[in-house]
């Protein structure tokens, strides 16, 4: 395999488990942005509609996403840095989804805190 083939193909490697990373969180806001309900307190005593549950789903895929992630990372790169940067980028968006998730899940069920 030559360097250009080479550099390319860790390239893409790198954008595809970057882009796995930014799916499911992407996905959780644009449902609570479609399917926005209202807070009102008549919600508390409602089931929650199924985009609720849907935010859930997808919080856990990508949790299932980040740990496997977090698994490729050590055979991404043999440099302790780019490891530790990208552990880092993987730990990052999980608190970013773990926020996203609640404020996902007010804004489709309109339970708000």
């Amino acid at each position: 395999m030559s360097g250009t083939s080479r550099m390319l193909t860790k390239a893409l490697a790198w954008g595809l488990w970057g882009a796995s990373l930014l799916l499911c969180p992407v996905a959780m806001r644009v449902l609570a942005a479609v399917y926005y309900r209202r807070p009102d307190p008549i919600n508390f005593a409602e089931d929650p509609p199924w985009p609720n549950y849907a935010v859930g789903v997808l919080f856990w895929a990508h949790f299932a996403i980040s740990v496997a992630a977090l698994a490729s990372v050590g055979s991404m790169s043999r440099h302790w840095a780019v490891r530790a940067l990208a552990s880092a980028v993987v730990l990052g968006i999980l608190l970013v989804a773990v926020w996203l998730l609640v404020a996902s899940s007010m804004d489709t069920s309109g339970r708000y805190l």
